[in-house]
């Protein structure tokens, strides 16, 4: 196990087995307001509101899946999962962030960064499939 201690967000880092439960949802109670901002966005944008659709492409909804199902089911939402090649996209992270001075600079070496980039994607996607 590696011990990360993250003391606040970073791209691609809130599936690390160590913080996934810091950004999870475990409760409803934003059900209002989450319901709330959704339909302000689609006043703001839709050209016909009674025939428009919410998109949302937030990366972090791929581990609060379940919840977000639930605080929006009254209103039969479906979710489309689009994913890109992991080998590929696991890499580029790598290189381009978290091996980034600019970025992040992740004092690991690369092979470490790259085993917690994965660890990242299994997470999203095991937790995403369920």
């Amino acid at each position: 196990m590696i011990s990360i201690r993250l003391h606040y967000y970073r791209y691609w880092t809130y599936a690390f087995d160590e913080t996934i439960n810091l950004y999870r949802l475990n409760h409803y109670d934003l059900r209002e307001k989450f319901v709330r901002v959704i339909n302000k966005i689609i006043r703001s944008y839709a050209h016909d509101l009674k025939n428009c659709r919410f998109i949302d492409k937030s990366q972090m909804f791929t581990i609060n899946i379940l919840p977000i199902y639930k605080m929006l089911k009254e209103y039969n939402p479906y979710f489309i999962l689009v994913t890109r090649n992991p080998y590929a996209m696991c890499k580029r992270v790598v290189d381009k962030y978290y091996e980034n001075p600019d970025e992040h600079d992740f004092s690991f070496s690369h092979e470490t960064n790259l085993c917690l980039c994965c660890q990242h994607w299994r997470n999203s996607y095991t937790i995403l499939m369920r």
